[in-house]
């Protein structure tokens, strides 16, 4: 190759501007195909020397050129690559702001979903427990609701079986105060029915009074006599007759039966187990003087409260039951 033909190292040595200005340049006064500025061969690009000095008449002269212009193209040269590589840098700064803040944004707004949703959970975790709560104090109200009206159920029975067994009662005094004035009409006949002017007692009206006495004392024996066969029934496992023995004793006023009986609904001997009927009998043996009744009921405050609140409840129209035994066989006597 003759020497006016020169490569693109050459060319900027000779010129002193850059390569890209070099390229950039050529292309636009690239001339005809009989004089051309650049030709290329086995892929190495070679520029026609003399052509291209013409084109930067500051270095007309090849072998002694001026530096200057050369040195002030490399440095805007070096400036615009400076001002490129700093808006590459800039631009890519800017992406990765706007995908950092992407990504902060997406973070942020995951991290409120979980938030709103752990929030909602426990929002409905707590109402869930409110109704179960709710639900549970219903539960037990209807269950004590239930309970108490059973409760309620029984006693009406017990007050029932108790009025029958006063109706009993009550006809068989109705029966012997017949059978006793049936007895008496004749004698009653045959005394003088003037009053004595000093009204001093005679001697058949002291005799009178000596038998209610007696007739007093025999029925008090007999309630004793009652008790003593319901213990001798209960120790000989007949619990069934223990338990009429010491209702019936109990019912008169009988202290100490009241305790047995009481015993009888506690420990459901004989009789089906009642906590507030066994406080009920209870509470009256030891408010008629049964100390080791108001001991069992000491225990028994703290134990069953509700049941002993019932049980005193109970004790009120029984106390009434036995006062009215009392006082029919006070009449009766």
């Amino acid at each position: 190759m003759s020497e006016q033909w020169i490569n693109l190292e050459q060319a900027t040595a000779i010129t002193g501007v850059s390569q890209a200005i070099i390229l950039d340049t050529t292309a636009k006064y690239q001339t005809t195909t009989d004089s051309p500025i650049t030709k290329t061969e086995h892929g190495i690009v070679y520029f026609n020397k003399r052509q291209l000095v013409s084109l930067f008449p500051n270095s007309a002269n090849p072998l002694v050129k001026d530096k200057i212009p050369g040195t002030v193209f490399r440095w805007f040269d070096d400036l615009r690559r400076a001002y490129e590589t700093s808006l590459n840098t800039m631009f890519k700064r800017v992406e990765k702001v706007k995908d950092d803040h992407k990504d902060d944004i997406e973070r942020q707004y995951q991290a409120r979903m979980q938030d709103m949703q752990a929030q909602y959970q426990a929002q409905l975790n707590a109402i869930e427990k409110g109704h179960d709560a709710e639900i549970k104090a219903l539960n037990h109200h209807l269950e004590k609701l239930e309970n108490d009206s059973v409760f309620y159920q029984k006693q009406i029975l017990t007050q029932q079986e108790t009025l029958a067994q006063l109706n009993n009662r009550y006809d068989a005094v109705i029966l012997a105060l017949r059978d006793k004035e049936s007895q008496t009409i004749s004698s009653e006949l045959a005394k003088d029915i003037t009053p004595t002017p000093l009204a001093i007692p005679s001697n058949d009206e002291c005799h009178d009074d000596e038998e209610e006495s007696a007739t007093k004392e025999q029925q008090r024996v007999d309630f004793e006599e009652i008790v003593n066969q319901a213990y001798q029934a209960r120790n000989e496992n007949n619990y069934e007759l223990a338990v009429e023995l010491f209702q019936q004793a109990a019912l008169s006023g009988h202290a100490k039966a009241m305790g047995a009986l009481g015993r009888a609904y506690f420990v459901g001997e004989g009789i089906e187990k009642n906590i507030e009927l066994a406080v009920a009998w209870l509470h009256l043996a030891a408010t008629n003087g049964f100390e080791p009744a108001g001991k069992k009921l000491e225990a028994l405050i703290n134990k069953v409260p509700e049941q002993y609140q019932h049980g005193l409840k109970l004790a009120e129209p029984i106390s009434l039951q036995i006062k009215l035994n009392k006082d029919a066989l006070d009449t009766a006597s």
